[in-house]
């Protein structure tokens, strides 16, 4: 069975955010908005996962600034920006996540 980890995640108003939905996975805000950090693992082996991500605020994209695993403890990092594509500034909104072994 391939590795699978998907969550939803929620930003509050007073600056923290929540991992709604999901198991597998630790989240951190990076900055004060549109910035954060997913932590998966230890993953087995000598496996890379691919990671898409959806935002839900309207006018905004996700994009995967940074991917990198630790070659001794094998935990995965991932660094999702929130970007309103209007603007170009980041925004805080929730997001789903799936992260999916490569094949």
């Amino acid at each position: 069975m391939p590795l699978y980890v998907a969550g939803w995640v929620k930003p509050k108003a007073d600056g923290t955010i929540v991992a709604f939905s999901g198991s597998g996975y630790g989240v951190a805000r990076l900055q004060v908005a549109g910035s954060y950090l997913i932590t998966v693992g230890p993953i087995p082996g000598n496996r890379t996962v691919i990671t898409t991500v959806t935002p839900m605020a309207q006018s905004t994209i996700a994009r995967v600034k940074s991917y990198s695993r630790d070659g001794v403890t094998n935990i995965v990092t991932i660094e999702i920006e929130i970007v309103d594509f209007t603007t170009g500034q980041l925004v805080d909104s929730e997001f789903f996540f799936h992260a999916i072994e490569r094949s």
